[in-house]
């Protein structure tokens, strides 16, 4: 069986922590000179860089779901009867089909993985289901 020693673990959070902070993966060889105490003050060092990436994160989540609601907003204002033909309309002048509802919320950045994303991914399949 496998175990991690307490330096594999950090030297994990550090290669996670640089994941979420430039989206790749750093070369782990930079860090073998480094004693747990300085891969300790490494961790501490990028922690404000993570929450950063994160925080910007949600704000691009929030940004891309106001703009594809806005969207819908905007069908509905011009006439289609409720959210779900407003999606349908949508759909249309992006010339997509019933298979597209990945390729829709990936092109407009909607993030399925946060609720309000899920929730859209959710409606737009139903949208494109219904007949």
């Amino acid at each position: 069986m496998f175990s991690m020693t307490n330096r594999d673990d950090l030297l994990s959070i550090i290669s996670d922590m640089n994941k979420d902070i430039n989206g790749t993966r750093p070369s782990l060889a930079s860090f073998n000179s480094m004693t747990e105490t300085e891969l300790r003050a490494e961790i501490e060092r990028l922690q404000p860089m993570v929450d950063e990436a994160v925080a910007h994160e949600k704000m691009i989540d929030a940004k891309c779901i106001t703009l594809f609601n806005d969207e819908i907003t905007t069908f509905i204002q011009q006439g289609a009867a409720d959210r779900a033909t407003a999606i349908r309309w949508f759909l249309q002048t992006q010339d997509m089909t019933s298979q597209d509802a990945d390729t829709l919320c990936y092109n407009f950045g909607i993030n399925p993985f946060v609720p309000a994303g899920k929730a859209i991914f959710d409606e737009v399949e139903a949208a494109v289901e219904t007949p």
